[in-house]
């Protein structure tokens, strides 16, 4: 029982994807998906900013700030994702 045990929780991560690869050089692979929820996230964190901007809850230069250092991120995300799939 033990053996069987065994053996199907090799298959099963053998089967699993995982998350990401690391090269022999110790370089890190992510999957498109990976990046595409970074994207959705940084988009999701703007429109928080935005709406904290709006509500007047965050201090309007320091939210500008947040919200252009997430779209330079995200338009890097959105270019390497374009790029590689």
């Amino acid at each position: 029982m033990n053996k069987l045990m065994i053996a199907i929780g090799m298959l099963g991560s053998m089967s699993l994807p995982t998350p990401n690869e690391v090269k022999k050089d110790g370089t890190q692979v992510y999957n498109n998906i990976q990046i595409a929820w970074s994207i959705e996230n940084i988009e999701d964190l703007q429109q928080y900013i935005g709406d904290d901007l709006y509500n007047g809850e965050i201090d309007q230069e320091i939210g500008e700030n947040y919200y252009e250092i997430l779209e330079e991120t995200r338009s890097w995300l959105v270019n390497w994702y374009q790029d590689n799939q």
